[in-house]
């Protein structure tokens, strides 16, 4: 006797749907920063010349790489802080918490 597709003592396990959505775990994560790093590192390295910073009533001549770094790391700290924020605004809206 043969069982229909949808017997539940069959078996041979059934094909599971694909999910929409996949979160990416820390190897991803992790590639993509390094990766991001090695980039960084290649293009402060192609960029050693000085040049003239004007900012404000401030003037500089600093190489490019060192202000390539400084903004680099001002635009990590001012996106953690906002995403920081985003994340405690979340969780202050959440009834019951408290």
């Amino acid at each position: 006797m043969r069982r229909g597709p949808d017997d539940p003592n069959d078996a041979v396990p059934q094909a599971r749907p694909r999910s929409a959505h996949r979160r990416e775990g820390p190897g991803v994560i992790g590639a993509i920063v390094i990766t991001a790093a090695i980039l960084l590192v290649i293009f402060v390295l192609q960029n050693l010349e000085d040049a003239n910073i004007d900012f404000l009533f401030w003037d500089w001549d600093v190489a490019i790489a060192i202000a390539i770094v400084v903004a680099a790391a001002l635009g990590f700290v001012i996106g953690w802080f906002v995403a920081w924020l985003r994340r405690r605004g979340r969780r202050d809206e959440r009834p019951g918490d408290r």
